[in-house]
């Protein structure tokens, strides 16, 4: 298992997973996250958001639903571990997920984050 930058080869395969945003609402036109994969097959990804504070965003997660669910368990827990190392040497102190994905959601309570049930996700395309 082997994590990697997107790359503007792996739109195609964002879209056959079912990626529910346009490039240019992703971070660097949607090369701005990580990618796990196993023997070169692509697993899993998602994005960074970063902000100009300590705090950082992780969001559109996406992987190949078809894959056995231990493969996949362990690939959200490489890729969450992945963004936490980046952003720790970016020198981030504070990530936020908001997410609705009940296997995800056990990777990362599993890896000690903690639930908020107080937010409220609200949004507006202008």
């Amino acid at each position: 298992m082997d994590i990697r930058n997107i790359s503007p080869d792996d739109w195609d395969t964002l879209v056959e997973w079912g990626i529910d945003k346009d490039k240019d609402l992703l971070p660097k036109d949607g090369t701005g996250g990580l990618m796990v994969h196993v023997e070169h097959l692509p697993i899993a990804a998602g994005f960074i958001y970063l902000t100009n504070s300590k705090l950082a965003f992780i969001n559109d997660i996406i992987y190949d639903k078809n894959k056995d669910k231990k493969l996949l368990h362990n690939s959200l827990d490489l890729l969450i571990v992945a963004f936490e190392q980046t952003l720790k040497e970016l020198g981030f102190k504070t990530v936020v997920i908001i997410n609705t994905d009940e296997m995800l959601n056990n990777s990362y309570k599993a890896l000690g984050w903690k639930e908020d049930i107080t937010i409220n996700k609200l949004i507006k395309n202008l």
